[in-house]
């Protein structure tokens, strides 16, 4: 019995969303707020495959991303280097890439569901999202970082301006020494989060 052309169609457009590196062997600066252990297993054996799920509301991050650039195109303000890497000096293991420049600074861009984007709305980012700016200001030669928080459901937007913090982005450099240097001996550091399993 053939399958009905929705089903098809459905198939189609969502393997559109499957664009994962599975074979991405470097310590991401995204990630490197995350569990020093967690990080040192995912350059071990490779980052877990998401689920169906995941890869969707992946997909759909993206999305919003270039929502808010376009949002910023339409008032005037001029977006750029949207595709640039960052490579630390001491080791290209160490990588990230940015959302983009925009009024002389770093722009990040985070799309939350709504519970998160109240948390955020309250509390301010994360840590994991400001470690992520600071080292991203430290090897792409930032002074400051626009973090554009978008509500996945209702559009809202907030933001928060984050300076360059010398000191900060010092420890988050010998937190990512430290793990790469682990992953050299074999030998995986202690867990900091208290869910890993290995």
């Amino acid at each position: 019995m053939p399958i009905p052309m929705a089903i098809q169609i459905k198939r189609i457009i969502e393997e559109t969303a499957n664009e994962w590196e599975d074979d991405r062997r470097y310590l991401g600066m995204s990630a490197i707020g995350r569990c020093p252990r967690e990080l040192y297993f995912n350059l071990i054996d490779g980052r877990p495959t998401p689920n169906h799920g995941q890869l969707l509301r992946c997909h759909e991050g993206y999305l919003h991303e270039f929502d808010v650039i376009e949002r910023f195109h339409r008032v005037g303000f001029t977006v750029t280097n949207t595709d640039r890497e960052l490579i630390a000096p001491f080791d290209d293991r160490f990588r990230g890439h940015i959302d983009g420049e925009v009024l002389e600074g770093l722009l990040e861009i985070k799309s939350l569901n709504p519970r998160k984007f109240d948390l955020v709305h309250h509390m301010g980012p994360p840590a994991v999202h400001l470690d992520q700016v600071q080292a991203y200001m430290r090897y792409g030669g930032y002074e400051r970082c626009l973090i554009v928080y978008k509500n996945r459901e209702s559009g809202g937007i907030w933001c928060f301006e984050v300076t360059y913090n010398p000191a900060e982005s010092e420890r988050i450099e010998r937190k990512a020494r430290a793990i790469l240097a682990a992953v050299d001996r074999r030998e995986p550091p202690e867990c900091t989060c208290g869910h890993c399993q290995k």
